[in-house]
């Protein structure tokens, strides 16, 4: 699937967050979340769409970046004052940074080479929260759907260690992961 494709179709079939339902939980899930991230470590919001999630990590005290794949929601993210990478930036190569990825990790085109980054960039804690979709479900945005929890227990990171697997269900069922380094 071609850049463009995959951009246009993240535009059409994603939430905005700002001034959303979506919104609320966007902030619910941070603060969940930040509990598990070292102040004193960089953090990058892994799919952070209008850069909700970074200004609320921002206002807890982190050192966050943002980095997502639409245009539209950069240039939002922009008018709020927060930058947001494209995926392909090649400053993302060169810094290596605590990894928050909510409600993301269903879109990326292939899911191993996605967390093999993570593994690759995170310093010492890494975060997925995603939705569990019910096999038969169909979102033509979720280009790697997860069905269960299991499809993201990473088995071969020999030097991760889970801290945190646990399916919630809120608005929708969801999986929350927490790896650190060991």
């Amino acid at each position: 699937m071609g850049k463009e494709l995959l951009e246009r179709l993240q535009d059409r079939h994603c939430d905005w967050s700002r001034g959303t339902k979506k919104g609320f939980r966007v902030l619910r899930n941070v603060g969940d979340a930040a509990r598990h991230f070292p102040l004193s470590e960089p953090l990058m919001c892994f799919g952070c769409g209008d850069g909700l999630e970074v200004e609320a990590f921002k206002l807890l005290g982190f050192d966050v970046i943002g980095c997502d794949i639409s245009r539209k929601k950069r240039l939002v993210a922009e008018q709020h004052n927060t930058l947001v990478y494209a995926p392909d930036d090649p400053l993302l190569e060169q810094i290596e940074r605590n990894i928050y990825c909510a409600h993301t990790i269903e879109h990326v085109e292939d899911l191993v080479q996605t967390l093999e980054y993570f593994e690759e960039v995170a310093i010492s804690t890494i975060c997925i929260i995603c939705p569990i979709e019910p096999r038969g479900s169909r979102n033509p945005s979720h280009l790697s759907p997860i069905r269960s929890i299991r499809d993201l227990e990473l088995s071969d990171w020999t030097y991760w260690k889970p801290i945190r697997i646990e399916e919630r269900f809120n608005d929708e069922p969801e999986a929350v992961l927490v790896w650190k380094y060991k």
